[in-house]
């Protein structure tokens, strides 16, 4: 052996002796929640940790290999546990090496890399995970839980080495159940001396984040009649029968103390929706009826099926 070629063996050699005596690691990735992960609160905008990461990596004696920390949302965001519809969008920013920021999606998306280059040690690292979104209204999403499952893939040279999964949940949201009425100025001023047909006294707006649906009942004070107003009995003659439409939907109007469904509304997010109210009838001939103010109130409530 020629003295340069020694030399190149013990160079090797001694290479070898190092990387052997370097620590052994084995290549993995480990995901801890860090709370509140399990309790997110949707009303709120988040930007914060929501768990911590430790990579592991092996040495490399010869050549080169990359490791890259992968992250894949299973719902695309925070989704409703049962209902298709709006989900929270979010993203999440990787503080380890290489870290970046991505919108969660349902694909494979690099959020960190690492390159261990020749003869270089394994070794450890700590990291975090946070996500940012922006609160939403609770009328906004359904009622119930949302969550998503976060899968972390540790990759070495697009391999997959390690998989850890997080599930965030968060707080279920609330009932977001509501009616108003805005009557307008014909409400108070009913022309009766001329018939009307679908003469529009009101609108209503309608909130719901049901799973179920809704229903709006309407009840009629005096059972579907405008009464005079000093008639505590009324007669024939002190009192006029009209009939009610809801969102162009007819409602009999019957006994007082009846409430009459006038509208059904299947599961969904409603912020607001308008329903139209409106009442027909007949003007009563000359002399019919008593002069005075006649009257009656209407009732409407709004329920979940």
């Amino acid at each position: 052996m020629t003295k340069p070629q020694k030399l190149i063996w013990n160079f090797l050699v001694a290479l070898l002796v190092a990387f052997v005596s370097m620590p052994a690691f084995a290549q993995n990735l480990t995901v801890s929640g860090v709370a509140p992960y399990s309790n997110l609160d949707l009303a709120a905008n988040f930007d914060a940790a929501i768990a911590n990461v430790v990579e592991t990596w092996q040495g490399n004696l010869l050549g080169s290999d990359t490791y890259t920390v992968n992250v894949r949302s299973s719902n695309g965001g925070l989704a409703h546990s049962t209902q298709l519809g709006p989900k929270i969008s979010y993203s999440l920013t990787y503080s380890g090496n290489g870290g970046q920021m991505v919108t969660v999606s349902t694909s494979d998306q690099i959020v960190g890399s690492r390159n261990v280059v020749l003869i270089s040690a394994g070794g450890t690292a700590n990291a975090t995970a946070k996500i940012t979104y922006t609160g939403r209204l609770s009328s906004s999403l359904y009622q119930g839980v949302y969550s998503d499952v976060l899968t972390f893939t540790y990759k070495k040279n697009g391999s997959p080495v390690a998989t850890q999964s997080l599930t965030l949940t968060a707080a279920s949201n609330g009932s977001s159940l509501s009616l108003s009425i805005a009557p307008n100025a014909t409400a108070s001023n009913l022309p009766l001396t001329t018939s009307q047909t679908d003469l529009v006294v009101a609108t209503a707006t309608e909130y719901s984040n049901s799973t179920t649906g809704y229903v709006v009942k309407v009840q009629s004070a005096n059972g579907g009649f405008l009464k005079l107003s000093t008639a505590a009995v009324p007669t024939a003659a002190q009192k006029i029968n009209y009939s009610i439409k809801y969102a162009g939907n007819v409602a009999t109007l019957s006994s007082p103390a009846t409430n009459t469904v006038v509208k059904t509304q299947t599961a969904g997010v409603y912020e607001g929706t308008a329903s139209v109210i409106s009442i027909s009838y007949l003007a009563p001939a000359p002399g019919a009826v008593v002069a005075g103010t006649y009257t009656d109130i209407l009732t409407f409530t709004i329920e979940a099926q």
